[in-house]
């Protein structure tokens, strides 16, 4: 990891969606959320930082693993295949 990953947790709301405040950055670090998942930090010379890596593995914990959306077009497809293979299994 490079000096330039590491992001002082004064400005880790510069790099979350919505721009949480800073109140809340140290919230999620001291009391977590959700059970307790807490944002991950690591203490360099005294000051504190989080990286991209642990800001999104902490969304990823409060969301879970993204998932893949199917279009309604790709569906119907998928429906038809799995109709013609029961057609042709014969049930």
């Amino acid at each position: 990891m490079n000096a330039e990953d590491y992001i002082p947790v004064g400005q880790a709301n510069q790099h979350i969606p919505g721009r949480p405040s800073r109140e809340t950055i140290w919230r999620w670090i001291n009391r977590g959320v959700r059970g307790g998942h807490r944002l991950e930090t690591l203490l360099v010379g005294g000051r504190r930082f989080t990286t991209h890596e642990m800001i999104a593995d902490f969304i990823e914990r409060q969301n879970g693993p993204a998932i893949k959306r199917t279009t309604a077009r790709k569906r119907e497809a998928q429906i038809r295949r799995a109709e013609k293979e029961l057609d042709e299994a014969g049930i």
